[in-house]
């Protein structure tokens, strides 16, 4: 009697884990029908050893290369890669809230911009802000110009000399300092 419930026991446990790790997630859940590899959809681990290896941007590139536009990157995770999916999910009142993942930006422990995830919210607060940093206050700014040219200076000055020295340019960073330049500049 004790083996038969040994064998019921472990029978339940083998059933439970199939179905939660194959059954529901290639043929039974929501996003069992969204296309891209098996192993991506099993598991997160795959797309972290992309990251980890500094392939992510590259291995998600491709993967739309093979499937298309929408692609299946972890058991429950899916990368878009159009215009109107960029609009639809990050376009004003789109109805989609920040997660939990941007908290991590909260600035002691109090939510900023950036950070708000609930969509009220953030408009109260940016309807506090919008006229200092609406476009015709930036630019009435005496300094304004001078500030873009320099910067814009510097920037092109920065790809000239990594040109001429035959040095590869990693022009995603390049970007981001140059933009951290920009508004550190305006801001101080």
């Amino acid at each position: 009697m004790a083996s038969f419930l040994v064998v019921l026991s472990v029978s339940a446990l083998l059933i439970v884990t199939l179905h939660h790790y194959i059954l529901h997630p290639f043929f039974l859940g929501p996003l069992s029908h969204v296309p891209g590899p098996k192993l991506y959809a099993l598991t997160k681990w795959r797309l972290a050893w992309d990251d980890w290896i500094g392939q992510r941007t590259r291995a998600i590139h491709a993967l739309h290369l093979k499937y298309g536009p929408v692609v299946r990157i972890g058991p429950n995770e899916v990368h878009f890669n159009s215009l109107s999916a960029l609009r639809t999910i990050y376009g004003a009142g789109s109805g989609f809230e920040r997660t939990s993942f941007y908290a991590m930006f909260d600035v002691y422990g109090k939510s900023n911009m950036f950070t708000f995830s609930n969509g009220a919210e953030h408009a109260k607060r940016k309807r506090l802000l919008s006229r200092a940093y609406s476009k015709s206050a930036i630019l009435n700014q005496d300094n304004t110009k001078v500030i873009l040219v320099d910067k814009i200076r510097d920037f092109l000055d920065l790809v000239s000399k990594t040109w001429n020295d035959k040095n590869d340019l990693e022009i995603f960073a390049a970007l981001h300092y140059y933009a951290i330049d920009v508004i550190t500049t305006f801001l101080y």
